[in-house]
């Protein structure tokens, strides 16, 4: 039954009898196809009729069409007759398909005694094109000229069995296109398939939308970032390195997404994203299924290179408040502000809003929610019909350094290989002041200091930082030709001034007023610093747990990175 949607549902959940599901998606140029798999049935019989009940989510992917109708079709392993009751509901609870009853007949697998071949008078030009004898006894009949006669793009496995015209009552009775009033059918001639055939590699070289091996056409550029064998079968193969391999004006969530490369003349290609490959290779995300779990969380989006009054216009956070009925519907702990205003919103509750998601530093970082003009706006798998952005959020580096779904990224890590020579051996290891004697000696020549300009304020000589991964959000490259990223964020500052006619550092080496602590986020000490690059910052959260507000003097407003 086909079944128009009432509303745009983010998630549909299916409620069954009869069957363990398992879920898989298959993309074809205009819809989606979930495959629902009886998997106890497929990998051990069952040993009994036990028809338990089993409720099955359905999640949003990017090629979901939601103005179409809903198509549930069910396919059985077994022969024997099932009844099954099913029903869809949005995330809501609201139902998008009643309670409805399918049966399938049971299939005894039988061939009726009456489809047999009827060795019809076959019409001239039928007798002259493929022989007299043509369709008239089990004969794998298509087998020698297959391409020749039906074209390359049109043969299969089919090519080789054997057929013959016979009775309509036949369980696989086709129309002929060649004879009229009369049909063809394989069930008439029991003889097995053969094991193998060559038309289905024909098929295969002749399918525009075949995943296609392109690596001996890639060039220098290509094969200095990608093996031969990239985009030769379906697989997410941008997941780990899209922001490395591709300029940021091209990064979108497609670097999810499963694909191969093409022929040209596949309707659903198109031209390649490298540069000097232009017109030689193509690719298809709809050729592949997609991972639907991984492109819901994907951490790459569509990105403005050089936003514009504009985009950030279009992009500002809209002080939208959830309504308390929906907001009843949704996961318990979301505050009624969730999303009205740049915060972390989801750094306390990640795991319970998205239980299955694969939790990381995404669940950190602040966000809002904007409007739908928002170039670079994404749809909220929670809320339906509403839109969020980071464009114009700063990040929290309280949320980020003591994220508790990576605490690795923002930790001190090793000493990097490569330093020049004088630093010592365990420079940047910890969260210290490396830099609060010899500041001038050691940085003033290098260009990233900022020496020459007068104004540049350089107490970040006396601040504490680390070396980091280059994961954490907050972390700055450094500057020393290594590489290796560092961060202030990462450890507590000291305030601390740095006196340029003397190259040291003075001061208070522990205020109360620059100390903050991750107690807050994980109820544990865990050393924060006390500012970060931008100038002012300042946040807050609702949901019973406190992002300070805080705010930088102009002292801290152009820290400089150095390391």
């Amino acid at each position: 039954p086909s079944h128009p949607t009432p509303r745009k549902p983010n998630h549909l959940k299916m409620h069954l009898r009869s069957a363990i599901l398992l879920l898989s998606a298959c993309h074809s140029v205009s819809d989606t196809t979930w495959h629902l798999v009886d998997v106890s049935s497929v990998v051990c019989p069952k040993v009994d009729d036990k028809q338990p009940d089993y409720a099955l989510g359905i999640n949003y992917t990017t090629e979901l069409d939601l103005a179409s109708p809903y198509i549930v079709s069910f396919l059985r392993v077994s022969k024997k007759k099932m009844t099954i009751k099913f029903r869809i509901e949005d995330f809501y609870g609201d139902q998008v398909v009643p309670e409805t009853t399918v049966t399938l007949q049971e299939l005894d697998g039988s061939v009726p005694s009456s489809c047999k071949c009827t060795n019809p008078d076959l019409p001239a030009s039928v007798a002259d094109n493929y022989g007299s004898g043509y369709g008239k006894a089990c004969v794998a009949w298509d087998e020698d000229k297959c391409g020749e006669m039906w074209g390359n793009n049109s043969v299969g496995s089919w090519c080789c069995e054997k057929w013959c015209y016979a009775s309509k009552d036949c369980p696989d009775a086709y129309a002929s296109e060649l004879v009229p009033e009369q049909y063809f059918s394989y069930a008439a001639c029991p003889d097995p398939s053969p094991a193998t055939c060559k038309w289905s590699e024909v098929a295969k070289a002749a399918d525009p939308c075949e995943c296609k091996y392109k690596g001996d056409i890639f060039d220098s550029a290509m094969l200095s970032k990608f093996t031969k064998s990239y985009g030769s079968a379906c697989s997410a193969w941008d997941m780990t390195s899209c922001s490395q391999d591709y300029t940021p004006d091209k990064v979108d969530t497609w670097c999810c997404q499963d694909w191969c490369y093409v022929d040209e003349s596949c309707p659903t290609a198109q031209g390649t994203l490298n540069d000097g490959m232009a017109g030689k290779l193509f690719w298809s995300s709809h050729v592949c299924p997609d991972n639907a779990a991984l492109v819901l969380q994907c951490p790459y989006k569509k990105q403005i290179v050089n936003p514009t009054l504009d985009d950030e216009t279009a992009c500002a956070c809209l002080n939208e408040t959830i309504p308390a009925a929906v907001l009843a519907k949704m996961p318990a702990g979301i505050p009624l502000d969730y999303g009205a205003q740049c915060a972390p919103h989801d750094a306390f509750l990640c795991s319970d809003i998205y239980p299955e998601a694969d939790h990381d530093m995404w669940c950190c970082l602040s966000w809002c929610w904007v409007d739908q003009k928002c170039p670079v706006a994404r749809a909220s798998t929670l809320w339906p019909g509403h839109y969020y952005s980071d464009l114009n959020c700063s990040i929290d580096p309280d949320a980020v350094t003591g994220c508790k779904y990576n605490l690795t990224a923002c930790a001190c890590t090793n000493t990097p290989a490569g330093l020049p020579a004088g630093y010592p051996a365990d420079y940047g290891s910890s969260c210290k002041g490396w830099d609060n004697e010899g500041c001038y000696a050691r940085f003033g020549t290098n260009p990233h200091a900022g020496w020459g300009d007068n104004s540049s304020n350089h107490d970040w000589c006396c601040a504490s930082w680390c070396y980091v991964t280059e994961d954490c959000p907050v972390a700055q490259t450094s500057w020393l030709g290594v590489n290796a990223s560092f961060s202030y964020d990462a450890c507590d500052d000291t305030f601390i001034d740095y006196h340029v006619e003397n190259d040291t550092c003075t001061g208070d080496s522990n205020p109360p007023h620059r100390r903050r602590r991750q107690a807050r986020l994980l109820g544990e000490e865990r050393k924060l610093a006390a500012r970060r690059r931008g100038g002012s910052f300042s946040s807050s959260y609702s949901s019973g747990t406190s992002f300070s507000s805080y705010s930088y003097s102009s002292y801290y407003s152009n820290p400089r990175r150095r390391s």
